[in-house]
């Protein structure tokens, strides 16, 4: 934005100073925005305990 108000060649600036507000207005309008989060994906799920079974190989 601050480069096109720089720029060397009127036909390269705003045309006046109600382009330069509505510019203004619209970068006031995204820095409100909520900000964008990813979506992390949730944990894996806990596993069930795992069952002791006896030396021998019984349950």
């Amino acid at each position: 934005f601050i480069d096109e108000l720089m720029g060397r060649l009127p036909k390269n600036r705003p045309a006046n100073t109600r382009v330069i507000l509505q510019r203004l207005d619209e970068i006031e309008r995204q820095l409100k925005l909520p900000p964008i989060t990813p979506n992390r994906p949730s944990p894996p799920p806990k596993n069930p305990p795992l069952r002791r079974s006896n030396i021998d190989g019984s349950r």
